[in-house]
């Protein structure tokens, strides 16, 4: 099951990245009202989650240089390289991306 194996690759990082176990939380601003952001971070390792909570695809103004780490529309997690000032989403898409320090 496809599915079952994207969650066990979440719940797997979320036990082994420093950000999500201790990190703090910043709220971002995305420009997109249907687009909600924010960070995670400590010293080790910065993190952004964006989620489009639209029937539509929806772009938020975002700066973003990193590694796709999870994408819910693909149900998989792995490291796509991303750098952009506007992230596009998919409907109901979410996406965590680790940030080059």
């Amino acid at each position: 099951n496809s599915m079952l194996s994207f969650f066990k690759e979440l719940i797997h990082y979320r036990k082994n990245s420093p950000a999500l176990l201790t990190g703090s939380y910043k709220p971002m601003e995305s420009g997109n009202e249907h687009v909600f952001v924010f960070g995670r971070e400590c010293a080790s390792e910065k993190l952004l989650a964006a989620i489009n909570f639209s029937d539509s695809e929806e772009i938020a103004a975002l700066s973003v240089d990193g590694t796709l780490l999870c994408n819910t529309h693909r149900g998989k997690c792995g490291g796509e390289k991303i750098q952009t000032t506007q992230l596009k989403l998919k409907p109901y898409e979410g996406l965590i991306i680790r940030l080059n320090q």
